[in-house]
């Protein structure tokens, strides 16, 4: 089954004139945005043409270059370099670049514009890097009632469009879904009635009040949300807008992964609904995360990355690295552990960690065996600094095993009856 690059191959030759915008042709913007622009197109409304950033990044990265970087960054390397010949892509202009990381106030926010030839623009957001302050923004989403990044985005669109008239189209991937559909419910409303369609490609919602606000509810009908069949990060938190399920050449979180989003011409490959290994997921997430009043989530995440900041080194900004840093110095877990508080130490007990172990573990496919180890053994540290006891694990599993043994219903496959079982015992 074709994917994005071979969508491009195959689909480039056609002017959007010929072949409207479509929900591929949002994804492909979507992945450019991880594209690495700095000194290539400025935060500045001045336009710069797809074939000399094409030219400019290409002499500052070499393929070596390339090949070393975290896999986002690829993605959107191999898309720059097959969309810049291309008849559909090769008129489109680039501007309004901009790409900030904070760690004061735990934010990570990129976005990017594109004047297509048709002359209307796509808004794209860049979803999670690697940056520990990213990755700690993705998680306050689920008690603040606006994070940094949220609150940029809307500035965003409210700043670059303020004082021209194009005709928008709001997207992004994974975060960046989401800060497509906040920054779009929330800028002002002149912008709002110039957006035609918000795209949020496997992105998490928000918290459940969202829906309160009047100019959330004016954009509504306009947000798509596009999900893989077994989708995990897109079902986290509130998302009641409308959304097409659809295949993917992975299996589970990595499904996450656009570039193994499966297309049939001018449209992704559908499914019929979501696998029963997402609704279980989303159903243990909502149901573990209204078990908690906002000051016990804000709790949990403070502790959670208190101990992940005495583990940092001062030269560890990514979780990468930051895994990486534990996986080699395991020992420093346990002493770690005995600088967070009693009351530090009891939340991350009681809002089961074990939640994440369960997750992660669950939906590693075989082939990822290597991280599925390290991850086990930094878990097995975890376990003794947090006095877990080994005979509860063991008991999980016995249960687990004993379980599957039952009878699954008839449109249900072994696996997803496994991991359904599995997951409901781990929690």
């Amino acid at each position: 089954m074709d994917n994005l690059l071979a969508y491009i191959k195959w689909r480039g030759d056609l002017s959007f004139e010929q072949d409207p915008f479509n929900e591929v042709d949002n994804l492909v913007l979507s992945v450019l945005c991880y594209t690495d622009f700095d000194y290539i197109v400025n935060a500045m409304d001045n336009p710069v043409e797809i074939a000399k950033v094409k030219e400019q990044f290409f002499a500052k990265y070499s393929s070596d270059d390339i090949e070393k970087e975290r896999g986002t960054f690829r993605d959107g390397a191999k898309i720059l370099k097959a969309i810049a010949d291309t008849r559909r892509f090769g008129k489109t202009k680039l501007f309004g670049y901009i790409n900030e990381v904070s760690n004061e106030d735990n934010s990570q926010f990129c976005a990017i514009s594109y004047v297509l030839e048709d002359n209307t623009v796509y808004v794209a957001y860049r979803g999670t890097d690697a940056s520990i302050a990213g990755w700690k923004e993705n998680i306050n989403m689920a008690y603040l009632y606006e994070t940094p990044g949220q609150k940029k985005a809307k500035n965003y669109l409210n700043e670059k469009f303020a004082n021209n008239d194009y005709k928008l189209r709001v997207g992004g991937h994974s975060k960046g879904g989401n800060f497509a559909m906040y920054a779009s419910s929330f800028c002002n409303f002149e912008i709002q009635d110039r957006i035609m369609t918000i795209y949020n490609n496997d992105g998490p919602g928000f918290r459940s009040d969202i829906s309160e606000y009047s100019s959330y509810n004016r954009v509504f009908d306009k947000i798509i949300s596009i999900l893989p069949n077994e989708s995990i990060i897109g079902r986290i938190l509130e998302n009641d807008s409308k959304y097409i399920v659809i295949k993917s050449s992975k299996e589970g979180i990595w499904q996450h992964d656009a570039m193994t989003w499966e297309v049939s011409g001018n449209k992704f490959d559908y499914c019929d609904k979501l696998s029963y290994k997402s609704l279980i997921i989303d159903e243990k997430m909502t149901s573990w995360l209204e078990g908690l009043d906002n000051d016990a989530r804000k709790e949990f995440i403070d502790a959670l990355f208190d101990l992940l900041t005495y583990l940092q080194k001062e030269d560890v900004n990514t979780i990468d690295d930051l895994l990486k840093q534990i996986h080699e110095d395991k020992g420093k877990i346990k002493c770690n552990v005995d600088k967070l508080t009693d009351k530090q130490k009891k939340i991350i007990r009681d809002v089961k960690f074990k939640f994440l172990w369960g997750a992660v573990a669950a939906h590693t496919p075989s082939m990822f065996d290597d991280i599925k180890n390290s991850f086990l053994d930094v878990f097995s540290e975890m376990k003794r600094a947090f006095f877990v006891d080994d005979d509860v694990v063991a008991e999980v599993e016995a249960n687990a095993k004993a379980n599957a043994k039952a009878k699954k219903p008839d449109n249900m496959d072994d696996d997803d009856w496994l991991f359904l079982n599995t997951i409901d015992d781990e929690l």
